[in-house]
């Protein structure tokens, strides 16, 4: 059976981007959570698309030479490297299950990494790291700096230079679904049914319209991408 793998676009956020040009307006994404929360249809789709995320496996390998993917041996540094992630299979499964609502309705959402010696997390050892998935009105970037609201409480996280970084501090990552129109935009199934059924917070023609079409819309989201190489490698 062939394997099915999800993609999207990942960027960690550091002192160049802080001086590129950002995303631009995503004043949709507000409206869409909006639809998430009002529109038991949205919430569906999400939440679907989550549940699907969630039973999926990170594992580092590499594409052999038939087309397939051979995960690398347990002993490999790559393999022991991606077990990290999130503390586990558990925490995986639930960054995996909360992006999936993440990239469904707005089309991205944050990863912020931080050392556990000093979040101290229960959920993680206490020499590995915490990991947290926010969704876009839980970051904000103003005046070159980026701030997570973890927990109700703001966590200013480093830019960091590309060139020095430091292993030991607090890593944001951007992940998104690309617009077609401008990559460095979040597209999502959720903005495609609004803008296009015209749909409103209040406006019965707009629910029955996602009732017609906003779950064919995910369903016809979800493909299969086989990316040219899976090994996490390390500079």
């Amino acid at each position: 059976m062939a394997r099915k793998e999800l993609t999207a676009s990942a960027s960690r956020y550091t002192s160049r981007k802080i001086r590129g040009q950002g995303a631009g307006s995503q004043s949709w994404q507000g409206r869409a959570y909006d639809m998430y929360h009002q529109v038991p249809e949205v919430r569906f789709a999400a939440s679907w698309i989550g549940n699907a995320m969630s039973g999926s496996r990170l594992f580092a390998g590499r594409r052999a030479d038939d087309g397939t993917i051979e995960p690398a041996p347990d002993e490999h540094r790559a393999a022991q490297i991606v077990a990290q992630i999130a503390g586990g299979p558990d925490g995986q499964s639930k960054m995996l299950g909360a992006f999936g609502k993440h990239l469904t309705v707005p089309g991205e959402g944050w990863i912020v990494v931080r050392p556990n010696s000093e979040v101290l997390s229960p959920y993680s050892p206490e020499d590995g790291h915490d990991w947290r998935v926010l969704s876009v009105k839980e970051v904000r970037q103003q005046f070159g700096k980026l701030t997570a609201e973890i927990d109700g409480e703001d966590v200013a996280i480093p830019a960091g230079d590309p060139d020095t970084m430091d292993p030991d501090s607090p890593v944001a990552l951007r992940v998104w679904e690309p617009d077609p129109e401008r990559a460095i935009e979040a597209d999502s199934p959720v903005r495609s049914s609004m803008e296009g059924s015209g749909a409103r917070s209040g406006d019965r023609f707009g629910h029955t319209a996602w009732r017609a079409g906003v779950v064919m819309t995910v369903s016809n989201s979800i493909g299969v991408s086989r990316p040219s190489e899976t090994c996490l490698r390390r500079r």
